[in-house]
């Protein structure tokens, strides 16, 4: 490998470690937006009898406020203090939540403390995982509140339960919310930090309201443009000083990836990465609008497979060549509070599109089809709102960034004409 394919390899590689979509953030100099909801976690942490349920769609930064959470609980000085984030998989059980919990308790104490306190911790942790790891029954809320409180009553403990969503099973949450309310009435000084995908609390929790009092919710919106542009600007000035390479991003096309990106940090990382990737392959010095449009192809191959085939299935009809467009002006379509948008939002774009006005009728029977290709997993969900009144959206908001850098490819779509 030639010198200078070696510095274009090195310096990619530094990019790649500023601009991270398939990653959450867990450097606070990285981290921009979102202060609200950060001191809404902190606070919810600090307060005895206190839990925390951060909540809202996927892609907008949820995992990476726990992570930032996470590491301001760690610093604060003269205090021990371990963190366990626990991944929920698809249909676990309350038992499985804690067992998981139980398994990572010492390996995740023996990377935040020092060797001389993990090993007067140590006995300590053991006794909690006794009770976790060993029972002959199916662990309840009070064998894990013994547990906590165990670990607590020696040091300051957070516990991170993330994608609780994937639990899905109304007993778990019966079980969770009856060990936030023991946790809290028996005051043991640790904190239940809960990560899921939810529109509220109460779907979140299933409906438990006697423990709202005891939870603090943090709900988090999709991003500002304004917040978005922060992470494309700051992204680029940390990579300057981590490389000492000159690579700029202009301030238009910095706003180009932010309008995309329709409020997800995800496609801002995406786009953003993709075009500082090209620009340094060409041995450019500067992310310009144009950069970031050529650099779309590249990160559509980023973008899941789910979301790809999920796209290909609901436009791809030998007999129709206009579904594209018209999947385009759902994504373009003005859209209600909670992302939803009817047959005559999408009046305007299409006839944007098509250089003619168009009816409802002209694209009834294809939101038809977006709403019923693949039942479940289609790329539209439809709510009835009165007898012959209908509504939709997109089923996974991450598929609107998606279809816009497919209109844009397409040439359907130009940057900034919305």
């Amino acid at each position: 490998m030639s010198e200078q394919n070696m510095q274009v390899m090195v310096r990619l590689a530094a990019l790649k470690d500023i601009f991270r979509p398939s990653a959450p953030t867990d450097n606070l100099e990285l981290f921009q937006g979102r202060f609200k909801q950060l001191e809404g976690v902190n606070s919810g942490i600090q307060e005895i009898g206190q839990h925390v349920v951060v909540f809202g769609e996927r892609g907008v930064g949820k995992t990476s406020i726990a992570y930032i959470a996470r590491g301001i609980f760690l610093s604060v000085p003269g205090e021990l203090a371990i963190t366990v984030r626990v991944q929920c998989a698809e249909g676990d059980s309350f038992d499985a939540v804690w067992k998981r919990f139980g398994n990572r308790l010492q390996e995740e104490a023996a990377e935040s403390l020092s060797e001389r306190d993990f090993a007067e911790v140590t006995e300590t942790l053991r006794r909690a995982e006794s009770i976790l790891l060993f029972s002959e029954n199916e662990l309840s809320p009070d064998d894990v509140r013994r547990a906590l409180k165990i670990v607590a009553a020696r040091i300051k403990l957070l516990v991170i339960v993330d994608e609780f969503d994937r639990t899905a099973s109304s007993t778990v949450s019966t079980f969770f919310a009856d060990l936030i309310k023991t946790l809290s009435d028996d005051l043991v000084k640790m904190t239940l930090l809960f990560v899921g995908v939810a529109e509220n609390v109460t779907d979140l929790i299933d409906g438990h309201e006697s423990t709202i009092r005891n939870i603090r919710q943090v709900s988090m919106p999709r991003m500002s443009n304004e917040e978005l542009e922060r992470i494309v600007v700051n992204g680029y000035e940390q990579y300057r000083l981590r490389s000492a390479d000159g690579l700029t991003c202009d301030i238009r096309a910095a706003r180009s990836i932010a309008r995309i990106s329709q409020g997800f940090p995800y496609y801002t990382h995406l786009l953003a990465g993709a075009a500082g990737a090209e620009a340094i392959r060409r041995g450019l010095d500067r992310v310009t609008t144009q950069i970031v449009v050529e650099a779309m192809i590249a990160a559509v191959d980023g973008t899941s497979h789910a979301i790809k085939t999920s796209y290909l299935d609901a436009v791809e009809a030998r007999a129709d060549a206009q579904l594209e467009n018209t999947l385009l002006a759902c994504a373009l379509a003005e859209i209600d509070y909670m992302g939803y948008f009817t047959s005559s939002s999408l009046n305007a774009p299409i006839s944007h599109m098509s250089g003619e006005q168009k009816g409802p009728g002209h694209f009834a029977r294809h939101l038809k089809r977006f709403a019923l290709v693949n039942g479940a997993n289609s790329i539209l969900e439809e709510k009835r709102t009165g007898e012959r009144k209908v509504k939709y959206r997109f089923r996974d908001p991450l598929m609107k960034p998606f279809v816009l850098i497919k209109g844009v490819q397409s040439g359907l779509y130009k940057i900034g004409q919305d």
